[in-house]
């Protein structure tokens, strides 16, 4: 496993010697580096991270209070020269401390923590995306996959499925069934119509052709159709 790793540190000679250090271990990536908290907040919603070196004396934002603001942190290793600041840092689930100077063994041994920690972090589940639009017809379940969908059509407290062999009338708002619907392939173009943009034919700016059906455009949802349509 290759563990992506952001040092921040105001001065750059410090920044060097973690970049050395790790240049000489296996299964290190630097993806960044950063003078500044600010700087690091940015790297961070831009980039996986899994190991975070931190300096805790820095201009302006301090490295604890960075991590006041960090949501979902990456492993943290604090560096600085200063050991009073190595109790409050436990208290944001700091893996390691780090005094400068750094000695090589030292910092083996920290990153040796943070494989430990990176390993025990739970892995988030992989959920499957639907398929299939399932609903109920007559008391009967029905699953329908989603490229058979030309569009639904509002019916009040119903819809009105189409697809390209039938169509089938559903207890359901058309609230809800946008909901179940991905987001991806399927937009609202109208009140009373959603469609299955992967069945698009032809559009002009007032409708929708889905093979053989012709759709109206509404007023309120043309500008992000259009700009949906274009994207694809």
């Amino acid at each position: 496993m290759i563990l992506k790793c952001l040092i921040v540190d105001d001065e750059p000679p410090a920044i060097k010697i973690i970049e050395n250090y790790l240049s000489k271990l296996q299964g290190m990536e630097i993806v960044g580096t950063a003078a500044n908290a600010i700087e690091a907040f940015n790297q961070l919603q831009a980039n996986r991270v899994d190991i975070l070196f931190l300096d805790v004396n820095m201009p302006e934002i301090s490295g604890i209070n960075l991590l006041k603001i960090i949501k979902d942190p990456p492993v943290v290793i604090l560096t600085t020269a200063y050991s009073e600041y190595a109790l409050e840092s436990y208290e944001y689930n700091v893996t390691d401390y780090l005094l400068k100077p750094i000695r090589f063994e030292r910092f083996i041994q920290a990153i040796e923590k943070a494989k430990t920690v990176k390993q025990l972090k739970p892995v988030e589940p992989v959920i499957a995306e639907s398929t299939h639009f399932e609903f109920k017809v007559n008391g009967c379940s029905k699953k329908i996959p989603f490229k058979e969908i030309l569009y639904l059509q509002s019916l009040g407290n119903y819809i009105k499925v189409f697809t390209t062999l039938k169509s089938y009338v559903v207890l359901l708002s058309t609230k809800e069934a946008e909901g179940m619907l991905p987001k991806s392939k399927f937009v609202r173009i109208h009140k009373s119509f959603i469609i299955n943009m992967t069945r698009v034919t032809e559009h002009d700016h007032e409708f929708v052709t889905l093979e053989t059906e012709k759709l109206p455009i509404g007023k309120t949802y043309k500008k992000f159709f259009l700009e949906k349509r274009g994207s694809q």
